[in-house]
């Protein structure tokens, strides 16, 4: 389902062309390439810490525009960059004020910066299940299926410890960000957020 929720973002970005795009922890570039094809004449930029990410990246889009680099030292001009975009990267953030710091830094005056993020969802059912899915059965399965099942287990840690709605809503505040949309997705286990940069 994450590539509906990637489209839905792309799109309430409102991307021009002409725009310059920056996908940051673009990984694999699953969204970079997404707002590619919905506006071709953008000039969309993937930026990720992990040279082997982005090496993958480069044999599933030998023509897209990416960089090595992290989020809270981006190689990128003051007011250079029209929007900014992050699927489920945040939470790897070393220290999220520096990276809103550095994104409200690179984006032009009213620039719209989006993501997608996990975080643990609400209600009274649904965060039962959810919780044993995700704390149990995901750190299982990623030691059958995968060469690093400790990837598995950081993921069910990280988005336990991950900040919700109101926390994210703040902090975006305190570093010159107004909320333009909130969606949450599945109970809120997935937030969907874009921001404009306001001051």
């Amino acid at each position: 389902m994450d590539d509906s929720w990637r489209q839905d973002l792309i799109r309430r970005m409102e991307i021009k062309p002409g725009q310059v795009v920056l996908d940051i922890s673009t990984g694999t570039g699953d969204i970079a390439i997404a707002a590619s094809k919905i506006c071709p004449q953008c000039q969309v930029v993937g930026l990720d810490p992990a040279s082997n990410m982005v090496a993958l990246f480069r044999k599933k889009a030998p023509e897209a525009t990416m960089t090595l680099g992290e989020a809270e030292h981006l190689p990128f001009d003051n007011e250079s960059v029209d929007r900014a975009l992050c699927s489920f990267g945040l939470r790897n953030f070393h220290n999220r004020p520096s990276g809103y710091a550095e994104i409200h830094r690179v984006l032009k005056p009213g620039g719209l910066w989006g993501l997608l993020e996990m975080t643990a969802p609400k209600g009274r059912i649904f965060p039962i299940i959810y919780g044993f899915y995700f704390k149990h059965l995901v750190p299982l399965l990623g030691t059958i299926i995968s060469l690093y099942p400790g990837a598995y287990q950081y993921l069910r840690d990280s988005v336990y410890a991950f900040p919700g709605y109101e926390t994210l809503k703040s902090e975006h505040e305190t570093a010159g960000f107004s909320l333009l949309h909130y969606r949450a997705i599945m109970k809120g286990a997935v937030g969907l957020y874009v921001f404009r940069k306001i001051h």
